[in-house]
């Protein structure tokens, strides 16, 4: 089993231009009927990492979650963490841009009712902190303070 991250954006950039060794953007002609309900927007990303799947990036799972840097105490993989970074970079870069932005973090074979909303404002998260929450829907904003 693995995590499977979907990015769904108002934006028709072609994401693949931001793939590197440590992440894939695969645009998806058609959305699996399962998380139809999430990704509302009409341009619509599989994000992969270097294994393939979307399991190398930050991820927890919490019934509270709450974005924070890494901690000495957690270790998480150097790579993992520039993975995240780089999503971030992508995500605030099309939010900048003018485009809505929505991503769905799911455990395969998550089911609907699994799956909990969370509006995210990335001025407030910072890049360092930023992260995924298992089994969790993200729509992103940048509010200025």
């Amino acid at each position: 089993m693995c995590y499977e991250l979907y990015l769904s954006t108002s934006s028709g950039q072609d994401l693949s231009q931001y793939n590197s060794d440590l992440i894939r953007f695969e645009r998806l002609d058609k959305v699996s009927d399962g998380y139809t309900a999430f990704l509302k927007h009409p341009w619509n990303w599989y994000v992969g990492t270097s294994t393939g799947c979307s399991c190398a990036l930050r991820h927890f799972a919490q019934d509270d979650p709450e974005f924070c840097e890494p901690q000495d105490w957690c270790r998480e993989e150097d790579d993992d963490i520039r993975a995240t970074a780089e999503l971030y970079r992508v995500i605030a870069s099309l939010i900048a841009g003018g485009g809505r932005v929505e991503c769905l973090n799911a455990w395969s074979g998550a089911l609907h009712d699994e799956i909990k909303s969370m509006d995210v404002d990335l001025s407030v998260v910072s890049e360092r902190a930023f992260c995924l929450f298992e089994n969790h829907h993200f729509v992103f904003r940048y509010e200025a303070l």
